[in-house]
């Protein structure tokens, strides 16, 4: 939701509050805007890798008073939506709203963790966690480790829920909700307050 940027050499300090962001469709590019009273600044986050886990970054600001444009490029990490950094409890899976009167032990619930870049949480028998990053809308967990334990009750809901963290789902972040999906099954988890 913020964006800041410092050029030295040109003396440009830029931070605003305000700013937007749009993920191109089919296009693996992320463009990220953003506006003071002094600059304008769109950032473009592209497909192209350049060092682990990183991508091209090309950045624009324009100074409002004279339109003078400044131009730089680099290669950044892509951290995902801040939204995502927090708790999540189990809502709905493929549709259907989950209970927690169908977990005997504890509901399902997980903790994003940005600033180091894991995830760990209960998936409704088994202990989970797993390092994570992100492709433009896709959130990838790897390795995603389990405990294994056996719970026949809840093991086709832990299964499915598994089978979507571990396919590279595509996430969207709306109110309180978190929603996970790849072909053929969706999570959505509600933000634990």
């Amino acid at each position: 939701e913020q964006m800041a940027f410092m050029d030295r050499k040109n003396n440009i300090k830029f931070s605003t509050l305000e700013s937007k962001k749009e993920v191109a469709a089919g296009a693996n590019v992320v463009h990220a805007y953003g506006k003071n009273s002094v600059y304008e600044i769109k950032a473009t986050i592209d497909v192209v890798d350049c060092n682990k886990n990183g991508k091209r970054i090309d950045i624009m600001v324009r100074r409002l008073s004279d339109n003078k444009v400044f131009d730089y490029s680099g290669c950044g990490m892509y951290r995902g939506d801040t939204d995502i950094h927090n708790v999540w409890s189990l809502y709905e899976l493929n549709g259907e709203r989950i209970s927690p009167e169908k977990f005997p032990r504890e509901f399902p619930h997980f903790e994003f963790d940005l600033a180091q870049l894991k995830m760990s949480g209960f998936a409704g028998c088994n202990q989970v966690n797993g390092n994570i990053r992100f492709d433009y809308n896709s959130l990838i967990i790897e390795p995603l480790i389990s405990t294994r334990m056996y719970c026949s009750e809840t093991s086709e809901i832990e299964n499915e829920i598994l089978k979507i963290l571990r396919s590279s789902p595509i996430y969207k972040i709306k109110d309180l909700y978190l929603y996970l999906e790849i072909p053929g099954s969706s999570l959505i988890l509600r933000k634990v307050e």
